[in-house]
Parts: structure tokens; sequence; C-alpha cells
């Protein structure tokens, strides 16, 4: 037997701010879970929206571009992402990193791989998820409080 969550199972027209002052449970946020290997063409599709759990409420894009073999790959994982993660991962390394905020192409020289990892939020009430995209647009970007 599936077990569907009980975000998933709530169904009603009720906004959702009637469903924070009654206390109802709130549906998780859109984000796509799929990997895309741009060499072999596997893309994400709108298929591939989930709504992530409370404690994971942000999308995390993780591009990867490797030069190591006879050809470049680019990959794309596309998650669910807590906001430790992606404190760490967007917004105190790839965002401050030339490599990942240039939109480049291909790693710094002498190296073979650039990662980047892209944090977005979607918004309430959007009906797509905020990573679509390889790289999330700047407007959708989540932006970190500072300690």
């Amino acid at each position: 037997m599936i077990t569907i969550p009980k975000c998933q199972r709530f169904k009603s027209s009720a906004s959702v701010w009637d469903r924070i002052l009654r206390g109802w449970p709130i549906a998780g946020r859109l984000c796509q879970e799929c990997m895309e290997d741009h060499g072999s063409q596997q893309y994400c599709t709108r298929n591939d929206v989930t709504r992530c759990k409370d404690y994971e409420p942000y999308c995390m894009n993780i591009v990867t571009v490797n030069t190591a073999g006879p050809n470049r790959v680019v990959t794309t994982v596309k998650t669910c992402a807590t906001e430790s993660v992606c404190k760490s991962e967007w917004w105190e390394k790839s965002r401050l990193s030339d490599e990942c905020m240039s939109n480049r192409t291909e790693p710094p020289q002498g190296e073979d791989e650039i990662i980047c990892n892209y944090c977005c939020q979607t918004a309430d009430n959007a009906s797509t998820a905020c990573n679509f995209l390889g790289i999330p647009p700047p407007t959708e970007r989540i932006v970190m409080e500072r300690p």
C-alpha cells in the first residue's frame, strides 16, 4: 500500500492564509527533482516537479562541467534542499565564485571540472518550479541573511 503524505492528501480551496490561521497543513514548495545530462540529451520535464518536504523549502541545482575526457560533459542535478545546504553550497561558495556567476562554460585553466550550486525558492502560488532552468534567474535565487 502506498502512503500519501498528509500534505499531499489535503485538498481544499482555502487560501494559504486561511490554512495558516486555522493551523491546517500547507503543502511544500514545488521543485524539479531529476538529473539532466546534456551530452546524452537527457533532460528534465515538467513531470519531474515534486512537492518538497517542509524541512527542504528550497530548490537546488548542482551544475557540473567536466572537461577531463575527450568531450565536455555538462550535468545538472535538480533537487529539494535544506536551508543549511543552500547556505553552505550556494550562498557561501558558488555565489562568490567567478566561474559560477559569470556563466562560464569551461573550467578555469588547469582544472578539469567546475561544480556550481544554485538555490532558489518557488513562490507559494507558482505553477512551475523555480529551478526549471539550469541556472535559476537572478530574481528567483535566494538571499541568505548574514549571521
